[in-house]
């Protein structure tokens, strides 16, 4: 009764609590608490789930030529210049989430199927996707050139000591780095705009929303059509023409 007390008083207009922080932070108490041996039992399960609010606002992409102008400003010559281009060439051309991206394993990529298998970090459904020439080159050039010596079967690696597998924070710092090097006005910093420009591309191309879905590893068909409302382009070409008026100035009348 506490637990669901606290709860309550989050509410602010009677309704279910929104920000999923507070349940999330007492789920992981519990877990603590069970796996320590504090509790008997574990009551992360007694915590209920916050619905998620539907998307106000659109998600914010970037244009192919900026994904472009991005890449190009991120390539260089010092490893660690290498690194970060092959992790956001990941990223800009398969879609993948910053932790999808850092949690390759070298034994996830098949190079003779061309693939790279990543579990989706939402619904943990494993994904195979298609390793284009141009994503695989900046890996065999990172592996070859950059990468630390290591036993660690991790992808990317720090490129100084401590040495280790790198952190979700990582790929964020490279990209806030690189995209003001570029000159790109983003409104939104995140890795995640080059996940949106990706969807974009593919629904443009004609592929199909529950393809889409799959790839970037979408719960719900209702995550990815969001992009359709992104698409106003594409809509404004299917639109049909407003009725004329007959000769005269006649207007067009509804019989009753």
């Amino acid at each position: 009764m506490i637990i669901v007390d606290f709860l309550r008083k989050l509410r602010s207009d009677g309704k279910a609590p929104r920000d999923k922080t507070p349940p999330s932070h007492l789920r992981n108490l519990f877990r603590f608490l069970f796996w320590s041996g504090k509790t008997k039992r574990d009551l992360a399960a007694s915590i209920p789930r916050v619905a998620q609010p539907p998307r106000s606002t659109l998600p914010r992409y970037l244009k192919p030529e900026e994904v472009e102008k991005l890449l190009d400003a991120v390539w260089s010559a010092d490893p660690t210049g290498r690194r970060n281009y092959a992790m956001l060439m990941i990223l800009a051309r398969l879609g993948l989430r910053a932790p999808e991206a850092i949690a390759i394993r070298l034994d996830d990529i098949d190079w003779r199927a061309a693939t790279v298998s990543v579990v989706a970090r939402k619904n943990g459904q494993p994904i195979t996707l298609p390793l284009t020439n141009a994503v695989g080159a900046a890996i065999v050039t990172y592996l070859r050139r950059v990468r630390p010596d290591s036993k660690l079967r991790t992808l990317f690696l720090k490129g100084r000591a401590p040495s280790g597998a790198l952190t979700s924070a990582a790929v964020s710092m490279a990209f806030d780095v690189w995209a003001r090097r570029s000159g790109l006005v983003i409104p939104v910093r995140g890795t995640h705009c080059l996940r949106h420009s990706y969807a974009i591309t593919l629904l443009r191309r004609g592929i199909s929303l529950k393809v889409i879905g799959d790839l970037l590893g979408h719960r719900s068909s209702e995550s990815t059509c969001v992009y359709l409302r992104l698409a106003t382009d594409d809509l404004r070409g299917v639109a049909l023409e407003l009725p004329r008026r007959r000769a005269g100035n006649e207007s067009c009348k509804v019989r009753s």
